[in-house]
């Protein structure tokens, strides 16, 4: 259990709601520290922008992305 609440979209302001509708738009979901940081929408919007800039910067084809973050994981034997 989290020691810091989850906020889930039905409690949910409406400036985080917003931000969650783009999340579940990119990634088809709003994963637990897009979640946490719903209680601050300031640091969750710095999250997201940061978010963006480096995983989505087009500089590579999403796919591949995925396979070098999975890739990096398991060479550093940490759980994905």
């Amino acid at each position: 259990m989290a020691r810091i609440p989850y906020v889930e979209f039905e409690q949910a302001t409406d400036e985080t709601r917003q931000m969650y509708k783009k999340l579940e738009n990119m990634n088809g979901q709003v994963v637990n520290i897009y979640k946490l940081l719903g209680n601050h929408p300031k640091a969750l919007q710095g999250l997201m922008g940061l978010s963006l800039a480096t995983y989505r910067s087009g500089e590579l084809d999403p796919q591949l992305a995925e396979l070098v973050y999975l890739h990096t994981s398991a060479l550093n034997q940490c759980h994905y």
